[in-house]
């Protein structure tokens, strides 16, 4: 292997981060010359606010700072897909095995391919030494891998996709069991900055004990210590998601945030640097904590005031969006019958406390003027706790009565602090199709 100058060069900016890199991700750490550098010449990326930009750097450092990205390492990606890291870690060592669950059939487009090797090299740059790379389709709670047979490992934002609890020890066992002696693991997972973890099952976000008991549990030491704070970069404020989320195939990555607010729970990307415990796993100290969620909850407090102060239009279709091709005439001619999927479906949203005023509009398709029956659910629950989702609000509308006027909702629900709210519509009788569907919301103006 031809001598390596990027590690060189990073070996040359002073002191390494070392334990350091175990932390939240911080706009602020696009200011440090060594994150500039990984992402422009190990990634091959402008550098950009991003949270996977940010965790593919930063496991790379990790990687590098450890000694492992050397020409006889061996090392295992978990759910790598075909992210730019995987070629700037396989070309730096003897063979890197990217695993994920790759098949035709799969959610994840990452992985959707009935020949993974091919797949995953379709996004190697020029140049790139296709034998240091083996991929194969695999589940991260089973990794088919003899004792001790990886110098290292790593996973960008998997962990928290693949189920519950025993889920995640199963997997983090797997690791502690093919890694080799000191050998490192370097996880990113999404964190929160309070003291539960957000579980929905395939899609977690931790607390960072639930994350340490886990480790704990499966026989791993992470570094002595976790670094949750956040610099005051505007960069780090919460943001909704869908704020920042777009299906623009020129620009896929417009994610510029370092938190990211789902169903009012605001998470960040952390890196941890894991290794098999020698004896009990040793306490590890978290820093910075209260201080970030003081700034998080102040500032999403903030948003709410100002975005839910007025009419607020909601996407009727974002838990269901290819609804919208099924029961618009936009896109379909032939109506929907009652039953089955509902016709409306929008994102949880947090308005915070007081009186939230909704308004429902659906306009029938002139194309269409069929009765139908839809039954109007609008749901509450509290963000930390989803199993206690309630109904806070049913109605029914009727559709063509009279033939081709607009079907109108208005009511009201007293929101609790940190109740998310959203809005689901079914057809109960009849066919339905639509011209347009309208969802606004707001907090009721103090005095009214």
């Amino acid at each position: 292997m031809a001598q390596d100058t990027l590690l060189a060069d990073l070996a040359a900016l002073g002191p390494p981060l070392g334990p350091r890199l175990q932390k939240l991700c911080d706009a602020e750490d696009w200011t440090d010359p060594r994150f500039l550098m990984v992402v422009r010449r190990a990634l091959g990326r402008r550098p950009r606010v991003h949270p996977r930009q940010w965790e593919m750097a930063a496991a790379f450092l990790a990687l590098a700072e450890a000694g492992v990205l050397r020409p006889d390492a061996r090392g295992i990606a978990f759910g790598s897909g075909r992210e730019p890291l995987t070629f700037a870690v396989a070309s730096r060592v003897a063979q890197l095995t990217a695993t994920d669950l790759y098949e035709a059939g799969t959610a994840w487009d990452v992985a959707r391919t009935n020949d993974p090797l091919a797949f995953v090299l379709g996004s190697a740059p020029k140049g790139f030494d296709a034998a240091r790379l083996a991929v194969h389709h695999m589940d991260m709670r089973q990794v088919g891998y003899p004792d001790a047979s990886f110098d290292f490992c790593y996973s960008i934002s998997a962990f928290e996709h693949i189920g519950d609890d025993p889920d995640f020890v199963a997997h983090l066992k797997e690791v502690r069991r093919v890694l080799r002696p000191g050998g490192l693991y370097a996880l990113t997972t999404e964190v929160v900055p309070g003291d539960t973890s957000r579980p929905t099952r395939g899609n977690y976000a931790f607390a960072a004990s639930h994350l340490l008991r886990l480790f704990e549990e499966a026989g791993l030491q992470a570094a002595p210590v976790l670094r949750m704070a956040l610099s005051d970069f505007h960069e780090n404020n919460p943001r909704p998601l869908a704020s920042v989320l777009h299906e623009d195939p020129a620009d896929p990555l417009l994610q510029g945030l370092t938190l990211r607010e789902l169903g009012g729970t605001v998470s960040g990307p952390v890196l941890f640097l894991l290794r098999a415990a020698e004896g009990t796993p040793r306490p590890v100290t978290v820093d910075g904590l209260p201080q970030t969620r003081q700034r998080v909850e102040g500032q999403q407090a903030l948003l709410r005031r100002i975005r839910f102060g007025d009419w607020v239009r909601l996407n009727p279709f974002a838990q269901r969006a290819a609804r919208a091709r099924h029961v618009l005439d936009l896109w379909a001619d032939t109506p929907v019958p009652a039953g089955g999927e509902p016709l409306l479906a929008t994102a949880f949203v947090t308005p915070g406390e007081g009186v939230l005023e909704v308004q429902l509009v659906l306009v029938p398709s002139p194309r269409h003027a069929g009765a139908a029956t839809v039954a109007v659910q609008g749901f509450l629950r509290d963000p930390a706790a989803e199993a206690t989702t309630r109904i806070a609000h049913a109605a029914q509308v009727e559709m063509n009565a009279p033939p081709g006027a607009p079907a109108v909702l208005r009511f009201t629900l007293d929101v609790a602090p940190g109740e998310a709210f959203a809005l689901f519509a079914h057809a109960t009788a009849g066919e339905a199709l639509f011209a347009s569907v309208d969802v606004q919301l707001r907090r009721r103006p103090p005095g009214r």
